[in-house]
């Protein structure tokens, strides 16, 4: 699961990388573009970090069934 999930997103953005990133910046090199598309996947990763999560289960004491399993996620 794991390793299909690497290989559809690292697939996804390679195809986006090489067809609208070297487009949208034109005389740019597929590795500045590649660089630009990690950092903007990078913010996104850090928005869904699960420092957050763990927070709000703390703050309202959550516990239960979803609990469990949004906590082994």
């Amino acid at each position: 699961e794991i390793l299909l999930t690497f290989v559809m997103v690292a697939t996804s953005v390679l195809v986006v990388n090489m067809t609208i990133l070297q487009k949208v910046m034109p005389g740019w090199t597929l590795l500045q573009t590649s660089l630009a598309f990690s950092l903007f996947l990078g913010i996104i990763a850090v928005a869904t970090a699960p420092a957050a999560t763990l927070m709000v289960i703390r703050e309202y004491e959550a516990e239960g069934p979803v609990t469990g399993v949004v906590l082994t996620l």
